[in-house]
């Protein structure tokens, strides 16, 4: 992160509800997906469970009968699914505000069939998906302007002789990472070009950071170790990006409903080789790289790593395409609606959603920090002032305050309201630890 900037992981709402209609314990999420309107859970029964993304209520089961589900893809607009089950079949589910149930399946494809399909990935308008499989093949289904309820001519438009390993789609490009390599393949001419000019071999991710409308993408494509290039739309390599150099602090805990952060136990390095088999971009702002128990937020712009966690373990899906990173986990167990904030952001969250618990352990763990925050903020963030001075009047010394002498009354307690230990003090891991 830049010098003297904090970011925090900060979940937005409790998702618990979101495991509320599953029958059994022994129906589990595989995979996820979210539009503005919706989040899609796919899960091993063959069956798709849709929400309204803002209220996370029930909306509409998805029957499959081909099969677990493995994939789940929106379109840009939120108005198609795709779905990817066993044997390689792929369907695609149209919305319809007017209809009842708002989902219908329009198209199943079996192209690929008795294959696995590895990547799935719509293009910027929604109007052509592209999927491959464990045999190197990239078909492509072609959505008309209408709504359909017939098959569409899929075809097979790009044979690798490795197996596919993430699809990413510019205008008329695709960027292709497989088990060996990375490639560029231009749609119209048919052309290939591979990205660097060394292979590897391996499940590493890539993808387009398309945040420019002036000037053509930067491609970031996964390498071993935790080793990521930036390369141009040619293919040219410009640097290597040796991503764990730039962990110079600690792993962060997630805080917001749902979890109980411990700031005594936080990882200082990753203890596992960072292969990213995974490369997203999120927000137009982050590089966000994942693995089975870590994920990464690099910033592309300052060349800073913003933040990164060890508190997620077993992810199994991450999906970046709205304003929250929506992360299934825990064996698919979990699912966290994660946001990058500072720490201002997270205090003033946490102080407005009345997490005293949480907001106790973040003002023991970042004192000097939210000093700082009280001296140059505008607006004194409410309750703020006396937490802080709680924290500061019942903790061990710090470098922000003298040692009280011996013989010394205690010292008044806090007007807010704060959880305390039998002993008068604030019940703080952080103080047991004596970390503050």
């Amino acid at each position: 992160m830049a010098e003297g900037c904090i970011n925090l992981l900060l979940n937005t709402k409790d998702t618990s509800e979101l495991f509320a209609p599953l029958p059994s314990a022994r129906i589990k999420y595989a995979c996820i997906a979210t539009s503005s309107q919706h989040i899609a859970l796919g899960a091993n029964s063959g069956g798709v469970y849709c929400f309204a993304r803002d209220t996370l209520k029930y909306v509409q089961l998805l029957t499959n009968k081909e099969g677990p589900v493995s994939q789940v893809k929106f379109s840009p607009d939120g108005s198609w699914l795709a779905v990817v089950t066993g044997g390689g079949h792929v369907a695609l589910w149209e919305y319809s505000v007017h209809k009842a149930p708002p989902w219908e399946r329009c198209h199943a494809s079996t192209l690929l069939k008795d294959a696995v399909v590895k990547a799935l990935q719509w293009d910027g308008k929604g109007a052509r998906l592209f999927y491959g499989d464990d045999q190197g093949r990239v078909a492509l289904i072609p959505l008309p302007k209408r709504s359909i309820v017939f098959k569409l001519p899929d075809e097979i438009v790009y044979q690798a002789k490795e197996s596919i390993v993430q699809i990413d789609v510019y205008q008329d490009t695709l960027l292709i990472s497989t088990t060996a390599q990375c490639m560029l393949y231009r749609l119209v001419s048919r052309k290939v070009f591979q990205v660097g000019t060394k292979g590897r071999d391996g499940v590493f991710g890539a993808c387009f950071d398309a945040r420019w409308k002036d000037r053509p993408p930067v491609i970031f494509s996964a390498r071993p170790n935790g080793r990521v290039w930036e390369a141009d739309i040619e293919g040219t390599v410009l640097s290597t990006l040796k991503l764990k150099e730039f962990v110079t602090f600690p792993s962060s805990p997630i805080l917001g409903p749902g979890y109980t952060p411990d700031f005594t136990q936080l990882v200082k390095t990753p203890s596992q080789a960072l292969n990213f088999s995974s490369l997203r971009m999120f927000k137009r702002q982050y590089m966000v790289g994942w693995q089975e128990g870590v994920l990464f937020f690099f910033n592309p712009s300052t060349y800073t790593l913003a933040v990164w966690t060890a508190e997620l373990p077993s992810i199994l899906d991450v999906c970046a395409d709205s304003g929250e990173l929506v992360v299934l986990y825990g064996g698919g167990r979990r699912v966290g609606l994660l946001g990058v904030v500072s720490l201002e952001e997270c205090v003033r969250t946490l102080v407005e959603e009345k997490m005293v618990t949480q907001e106790v352990e973040l003002v023991c763990h970042y004192t000097s920090d939210v000093m700082k925050l009280l001296s140059y903020s505008k607006e004194v963030i409410p309750s703020l002032q006396s937490l802080l001075e709680s924290v500061q009047g019942t903790l061990p010394p710090t470098p922000l305050g003298s040692t009280a002498q011996e013989g010394s009354p205690p010292p008044p307690p806090s007007p807010h309201p704060l959880p305390f230990a039998p002993t008068g003090r604030l019940s703080c891991s952080c103080y047991a630890h004596h970390c503050c």
